[in-house]
């Protein structure tokens, strides 16, 4: 009798002794989840944390790519007022054209004799502005530096009060073509001309408008 109590109480305790060890094993593996969504959340807190942060910094930015093309719209109106106000202010209002007058220098033989005309009309005007307008800066080492003394030339007095000069001419590059120049200059001595590349004659046209 005593023997099975004794099997009985070694059992009983076997029993609380895997009770007690499942019991353990439980409360570390809740622990451990416990730690785990922890961390868990804590990193999900530092990524919203962090995505509020770039909301924030790209509103800023927003704010100030907003801002520079607020203050580039503005400019760009500025500009364009001070462009339109210019050319409103420097519009040509008349030009004096020169060329070399052969039947004067027939007649009283006396060397070069050059004559001028005054161009007021406007269409006159635009046309030949058309070509001075689209000349491009022109660079050429052979260029002789007293070219553009001579006719033919316009001098085009701007409603600003300013006034320069311009004279047609043309060279031979070095592969053999002829190329359409213009020397523009604003002294009255003719110094610091600044030389530039034609598309179009404009020697021929200056001449043209003598004989319309």
């Amino acid at each position: 009798m005593e023997k099975k109590e004794t099997t009985k109480i070694s059992l009983s305790a076997l029993l609380l002794i895997l009770a007690l060890i499942i019991i353990i094993i439980m409360s570390y593996l809740i622990y451990k989840l416990y730690n785990e969504k922890t961390i868990e959340i804590k990193k999900v807190s530092n990524l919203n944390n962090q995505i509020s942060n770039l909301e924030n910094t790209v509103s800023n930015l927003q704010e100030k790519i907003n801002l520079i093309l607020n203050t580039t719209t503005n400019l760009e109106h500025t500009a364009n007022n001070n462009i339109q106000n210019e050319t409103e202010n420097s519009s040509v209002s008349y030009i004096i054209l020169e060329i070399e007058d052969i039947k004067a220098e027939e007649k009283n033989q006396q060397g070069l004799e050059y004559k001028n005309m005054k161009i007021t009309d406007k269409e006159k005007i635009d046309s030949l502005m058309e070509i001075i307008d689209n000349a491009i800066p022109y660079e050429e080492e052979t260029f002789i530096a007293d070219f553009g003394d001579i006719p033919p030339c316009a001098k085009i007095y701007l409603s600003n009060g300013e006034s320069y000069t311009v004279a047609a001419g043309d060279q031979i590059d070095d592969n053999g073509n002829i190329v359409n120049l213009m020397t523009k200059w604003s002294s009255e001595d003719g110094s610091n001309k600044t030389l530039y590349k034609l598309n179009n004659k404009l020697g021929e046209q200056i001449e043209k408008m003598f004989d319309e």
